[in-house]
C-alpha cells in the first residue's frame, strides 16, 4: 500500500459495506479464499442483514 494512501484500511466491516454500497441489500456477494476468511466475512455479511441466499462462497483448499 502506498505511504500516502488515504482510503480505508483493515478488515471490511458491515459499516464499510453500508457506506460504500448503498444498495447492498439488493446485491449478491461472492467470497472466495481460505476457509477461515470466507467464514469470517460470511458472518460479517449476515450481521449486516444480508440473507444467506445472497451470499456465494468458494474455498481454496490447502491454505492454513
Amino acid at each position: 500500500m502506498p505511504k500516502d494512501w488515504k482510503g480505508e484500511k483493515g478488515f471490511v466491516t458491515k459499516d464499510m459495506i453500508k457506506k460504500y454500497t448503498p444498495d447492498f441489500m439488493q446485491r449478491v456477494f461472492y467470497i472466495s479464499g481460505q476457509r477461515s476468511m470466507v467464514i469470517t466475512f460470511q458472518k460479517t455479511l449476515k450481521d449486516a442483514g444480508i440473507h444467506k441466499n445472497k451470499i456465494r462462497t468458494d474455498y481454496f483448499p490447502g491454505f492454513a
